[in-house]
């Protein structure tokens, strides 16, 4: 799914095909505090030749890897497309989700007015 969707390239170690480099844009992959763990990120350099990579004609002609949109400070994500279905479960007592709605009575007395 990453490799088809533009996101890593895999290349071939050696002629055998039981090891392979994983090629990751590092601003792709995350790294530091994330609930309150570190993580660190290592970059190596790898050397593979292009006789041992099965898409050897194609090297050179791949477009180029997806990389993840930088967000400018003051900016926040927001979320598209059309998302998961509703939960089939209710919500737990005191964790309902916060969103804006109007009471029925209210609604009632607004109109009776």
């Amino acid at each position: 799914m990453l490799k088809d969707g533009g996101w890593l390239e895999v290349r071939q170690i050696g002629p055998t095909g039981t090891a392979n480099a994983y090629i990751v844009n590092d601003r792709v992959a995350w790294s530091g505090n994330r609930d309150g763990i570190r993580y660190s990120l290592f970059s190596a350099a790898v050397l593979v030749s292009d006789d041992e990579q099965p898409d050897k004609a194609e090297l050179g002609a791949q477009p180029p890897l997806e990389r993840i949109p930088t967000l400018l400070p003051g900016e926040r994500q927001l979320p598209t497309g059309d998302g998961l279905p509703p939960v089939s479960q209710p919500f737990l007592e005191g964790l309902e989700a916060d969103l804006p709605a109007r009471s029925a009575h209210l609604h009632q007395e607004e109109s009776a007015e």
